[in-house]
């Protein structure tokens, strides 16, 4: 499964297809093949629920696009919310846990004929040292959180001659900023960015690393 973070104006037709209320900051896209939804999900629960609705592209004669329908079209009458997800077919939920609204989240097929409406963005280039820099900013609190992850990355290096040299962080985080994949603030903090959390989201699955 990969999610990707998106802007809600990117996806604004959609939002207003299925959830025009919505006007919150959170939007997200997931590329998977199979869904699930349980009753305990789509009903309040704890303070919690997922309002699910369902798109479909419209035939080629249509201006609409796309079509809110029924989720028994998708998957049919008496077989649950549960199942394969078609390719002309993008599910839509706005999720609400705890009381906290978490966005919307827009969930299609690997090959959805959905794609192009997304404004996914490109696939991002990365060297492994980017990588690791990219990944502390993602998992970890800055400060010796990040330096204790560098070190040890530093000293697996130095055990096995013909590696990488030393991890260059500061430079490194200066390239990722420029990039737009790191912020840095007056005082010298860095954190990631949407764009740099995606380029780690859209990285092969043998390419990420976990400190």
């Amino acid at each position: 499964m990969t999610t990707i973070t998106v802007r809600p104006a990117d996806i604004r037709a959609i939002i207003d297809a299925t959830f025009p209320d919505y006007r919150g900051p959170h939007a997200r896209v997931e590329v998977r093949a199979t869904a699930e939804y349980h009753d305990y999900q789509l009903n309040w629960s704890g303070g919690s629920i997922t309002y699910l609705k369902a798109l479909q592209v419209a035939a080629p004669d249509s201006t609409a696009g796309f079509n809110v329908v029924d989720l028994r079209t998708v998957w049919g009458s008496g077989q649950g919310y549960k199942g394969a997800i078609p390719t002309d077919v993008m599910l839509v939920e706005q999720v609400i846990s705890c009381g906290k609204d978490l966005g919307v989240r827009c969930i299609v097929s690997p090959g959805s004929q959905f794609m192009p409406r997304l404004s996914l963005p490109a696939v991002i280039e990365l060297s492994r040292d980017e990588v690791i820099v990219l990944s502390a900013h993602k998992q970890l609190k800055g400060g010796h959180y990040r330096d204790e992850a560098y070190e040890r990355e530093n000293y697996a290096r130095s055990r096995f001659p013909g590696t990488q040299g030393r991890l260059q962080v500061a430079s490194i985080v200066a390239d990722l900023a420029n990039r737009g994949l790191l912020k840095v603030n007056k005082a010298g903090a860095s954190q990631i960015t949407v764009e740099g959390k995606n380029a780690l989201e859209s990285l092969p699955a043998d390419k990420k690393v976990m400190l």
